[in-house]
């Protein structure tokens, strides 16, 4: 029977989303069993560039973007990078929303490029190297209920510094896999 049916409960699953700053429920009964609703609904802005600047012995600066609803399904995408003259760094993620019975999922990546020069207290340069370090990720979120889930992952990371000068055999590269997973029951 339509007489039950409470525009109430439809504005509260749509605000469940999270994707609305405005919404508005309305229903004209047509006859004891047909009714039309009008829905208003005023999206929330999820194009969000933001500018980084950051000093760790030199300043760098860059852009990140966000996107809090990609594909229009409440999934998260974020994008950017820092650079300066003698770095680069960036990633990359994007992740979807877990419910009960569905699974959400999230990957990731990011990736380092630097010149590095150390030196003495004199300032003369003892060595060089170059850094490169990149690293992947995925992670699978299964939610049994509201109160138990379980998380499974694998991720990849990479390390290669390659010297510049005489000391070639004082560096060394790194390759990682490593899996995880997390059971949690409240």
């Amino acid at each position: 029977c339509m007489d039950a049916f409470e525009t109430s409960d439809v504005e509260t699953e749509l605000q469940v989303i999270g994707l609305f700053n405005e919404i508005q429920v309305e229903k004209h009964q047509v006859d004891t069993r047909h009714a039309i609703l009008n829905i208003s609904i005023k999206e929330k802005w999820y194009y969000i560039p933001i500018p980084m600047v950051s000093y760790v012995d030199e300043w760098m600066g860059g852009l990140f973007f966000m996107d809090m609803n990609a594909f229009g399904e409440n999934d998260k995408f974020v994008i950017g990078g820092l650079g300066s003259k003698s770095k680069a760094r960036g990633m990359a993620r994007f992740s979807t929303q877990s419910v009960v019975g569905r699974p959400g999922l999230a990957f990731s990546g990011s990736g380092a490029y630097e010149d590095v020069v150390v030196q003495d207290i004199n300032k003369k340069t003892v060595f060089k190297y170059t850094s490169i370090n990149y690293a992947l990720g995925a992670k699978v979120n299964y939610k049994f209920t509201t109160r138990s889930s379980v998380n499974i992952g694998i991720s990849y990371q990479y390390a290669d510094n390659t010297p510049k000068n005489k000391y070639q055999d004082s560096l060394e590269s790194v390759r990682e896999l490593s899996a995880s997973a997390l059971i949690l029951k409240m």
